[in-house]
């Protein structure tokens, strides 16, 4: 399989799932939007998007959020048959 063969919905997807996991870990936290941008130096246009899932943010933004948010980073990387 060739990276062209990813499809842009495949791909619209999962930032969305991604997006809409950071966003309910922020509010488990109590957070508010404001409040995380404040504490992590992240914009409050740029975490109103990636929780939308209408950003292509890269793993240094997703580091960051898993610094100020207190979560681990774990990836599940398998070979698909």
């Amino acid at each position: 399989m060739s990276i062209r063969n990813i499809s842009e919905e495949y791909i619209i997807h999962q930032r969305m799932e991604i997006g809409r996991r950071l966003k309910e870990i922020r509010e488990a936290r109590g957070l508010s939007i404001k409040e995380l941008a404040d504490q992590s130096n992240i914009d409050r246009t740029t975490i109103s998007k990636i929780e939308a899932g209408m950003w292509n943010f890269g793993i240094n933004i997703l580091i960051m959020y898993a610094k100020f948010l207190g979560f681990e980073i774990k990836f599940n990387l398998v070979e698909l048959a």
